[in-house]
């Protein structure tokens, strides 16, 4: 006859062995061909030290194209401050806001682990990101104070992507991602500053503006 102590304790690894069996089952039904749809946060860290780091978030599409590989079509959106240090002005940002939203096509090696509920992944690609830049509210006031109007803007750029990542498996239908990315682009774009008074305006250009970054990520992906 089982000891009335031991019950509890035989309930929980039967419970675990289910729990376990289940997550096996899910794992191996993901490494088949198909398809997720995915949202995700993240935060950025700016690699330039007069850019600030800052949230942002996304969508995705992942297609297996089978156990090891996959495609995956991302979008993010990301908003971070620029400290405007002049060191070198016609390859930084003055003071303001830069926004992103980075468009990549990457694909995946990816690395079962057996019947594990964890699927690590190597990635790197590219796309094109959309930028742009608004200065410093502050900033604006005080040159036309003087009488000035100033402008600034950026260009969209390449953009190129290497990362890896784990995907964690409780149930078929669902994927926790977790995931770093390291991202390298540069962008060019044209300031000016214009008198008020008598329309006379300066013009000038900037070139290779570093805008390259890292993103520690958290998602979800729906599998279907």
């Amino acid at each position: 006859m089982t000891h009335p102590r031991t019950r509890p304790v035989l309930a929980g690894a039967l419970l675990l062995a289910l729990l376990a069996s289940s997550l096996s089952a899910s794992t191996y039904q993901s490494s088949r061909l198909a398809m997720a749809l995915g949202l995700n946060g993240s935060y950025n860290f700016s690699i330039p030290s007069d850019h600030g780091n800052g949230f942002g978030g996304g969508a995705s599409l992942l297609i297996a194209l089978s156990r090891n590989f996959a495609l995956e079509l991302c979008g993010q959106y990301s908003q971070r401050a620029t400290l405007g240090h002049m060191d070198a002005p016609q390859s930084s940002l003055s003071k303001g806001v830069l926004r992103q939203i980075p468009v990549q096509v990457l694909v995946q090696a990816r690395l079962p682990i057996g019947s594990f509920p964890l699927v690590p992944y190597l990635t790197g690609g590219g796309g094109y990101a959309f930028n742009s830049f608004s200065l410093d509210e502050d900033m604006v006031a005080a040159y036309q104070s003087f009488g000035f109007d100033i402008s600034e803007s950026i260009d969209g750029s390449p953009v190129w992507c290497i990362g890896a990542g784990v995907d964690i498996i409780p149930i078929s239908s669902l994927i926790i991602n977790l995931h770093f990315l390291y991202r390298s682009s540069s962008a060019g774009g044209e300031w000016s500053i214009s008198e008020e008074l008598t329309g006379a305006t300066v013009r000038g250009t900037l070139e290779g503006v570093n805008l390259n970054d890292m993103s520690l990520g958290l998602g979800l992906k729906f599998v279907f």
